[in-house]
């Protein structure tokens, strides 16, 4: 049986180090897995820890609730413009703008790694 790593992919390398083949992240941020997990599968073990690194900072502040990462991860969708807003039907969790401050700053650390579009909270 194969083993993917979920927990929006907070213990990835961990888990690939240990025989996983794959992560179940958020949808918002894809293509930093995929670049990581590319790394990794090719060998590059030190540049897949480096982007990893940086992309950690960002998953340990939005999973700290299952309200706070399905807002996040809208919020971040939309400020990349992969869709048209962030709205939660029956939304529990507001971002206020300590939070907004403290995700731009994450967020700015991976904008990198990250293809044509690029994140800012308006």
């Amino acid at each position: 049986m194969d083993v993917f790593i979920g927990y929006a992919g907070l213990q990835l390398l961990d888990g690939l180090e240990r025989g996983a083949k794959g992560v179940l992240p958020g949808c918002s941020l894809t293509e930093i897995f995929v670049k990581i997990f590319i790394y990794y599968i090719s060998g590059n073990i030190d540049q897949a820890y480096k982007i990893y690194m940086d992309l950690v900072p960002v998953l340990n502040f939005i999973f700290q609730s299952i309200e706070m990462i399905i807002k996040c991860e809208k919020t971040i969708l939309a400020s990349r413009g992969i869709i048209k807003t962030a709205y939660c039907r029956a939304e529990s969790y507001k971002l206020d703008e300590h939070f907004e401050r403290e995700l731009n700053y994450y967020m700015r650390r991976i904008n990198k790694y990250l293809y044509k579009f690029k994140y800012k909270i308006n």
